[in-house]
């Protein structure tokens, strides 16, 4: 058989979505070949540059796997491409998962319910490291494109569709229905503002904070929910760079979902940076 691509390499999450739903109303067919899924992956992240990292996140429900060729040689392959794969089981614990994550440097895990599940794939969201001494740094050329509302429908030069919204590439003028892409005529990486942030913060994280007993705060609130630490909050947590207190549920939403520290953006604090503070 054949592994049939579903959605194209891209960074438009709606576009995937709607993709994987469509799939999802044809229904699944044919045999499960983890082979022909290393294959297509490969031969999909041949165009990666030098600066960029090959992943591939494998969730797999099957309990076999029906192979044309040596399964070992495939995961060699994937090893010599530099291919890392996070492996996440839907079944029992697989043999060759455990091969194919140990070899490629990734990890492999078995979801025992949904939570578990929604806690593996969310632990993928964060890029992996990257070794100094295989990627070199380079520049890289990112355009601007201009949003444009159009009167009458355009086809655009990426799907072909009509439509009357779209964006402009800044270098040759092409009309593209979406961003992040890659402009189809002069190959120029388009992206907005907020996508960019968006990215920001796996290059800055923000350090945990300092655990601080409430009883020598004194008086003071929450700097995220404006909650008074007598009483109600039994832990305080300190922010290493600007020294604000934050309540449990504010430092997990920072560190979780914000990636910014409101006392910081507060002081205009250069997030690169990271100054120690004092806990006490």
């Amino acid at each position: 058989g054949v592994c049939e691509r579903v959605s194209g390499m891209g960074a438009n999450p709606a576009a995937h979505v709607a993709a994987i739903r469509a799939a999802l109303e044809k229904g699944a067919y044919g045999e499960t070949s983890l082979e022909n899924a290393l294959l297509a992956s490969a031969e999909a992240l041949q165009g990666v540059p030098s600066y960029g990292m090959k992943e591939v996140v494998i969730v797999y429900g099957s309990l076999m796997s029906t192979d044309r060729g040596d399964i070992r040689e495939t995961i060699e392959m994937c090893k010599n491409e530099k291919i890392r794969a996070e492996v996440i089981g839907m079944g029992a614990e697989l043999f060759v998962l455990k091969s194919l994550a140990n070899t490629t440097g990734g990890r492999y895990s078995v979801a025992m319910n949904e939570i578990y599940l929604s806690e593996m794939l969310q632990m993928n969201l964060t890029p992996p490291p990257t070794a100094k001494a295989s990627v070199k740094p380079s520049l890289i050329p990112m355009g601007f494109p201009t949003l444009k509302v159009l009167k009458e429908p355009k086809p655009s030069y990426n799907d072909g569709k009509l439509i009357r919204e779209g964006y402009e590439c800044p270098r040759c003028n092409a009309f593209l229905s979406e961003v992040p892409a890659e402009c189809v005529l002069c190959e120029l990486s388009l992206v907005t503002s907020p996508h960019l942030a968006r990215s920001y913060h796996h290059l800055f994280p923000i350090p945990l904070f300092s655990e601080v007993p409430t009883e020598s705060v004194g008086g003071r609130t929450c700097a995220g929910c404006f909650t008074a630490f007598a009483g109600a909050v039994d832990l305080a947590l300190r922010c290493v760079r600007c020294g604000e207190f934050f309540c449990f549920e504010c430092d997990a939403f920072i560190h979780e979902s914000l990636h910014n520290c409101p006392g910081c953006e507060n002081l205009g604090i250069d997030v690169s940076s990271v100054v120690r503070m004092d806990s006490t």
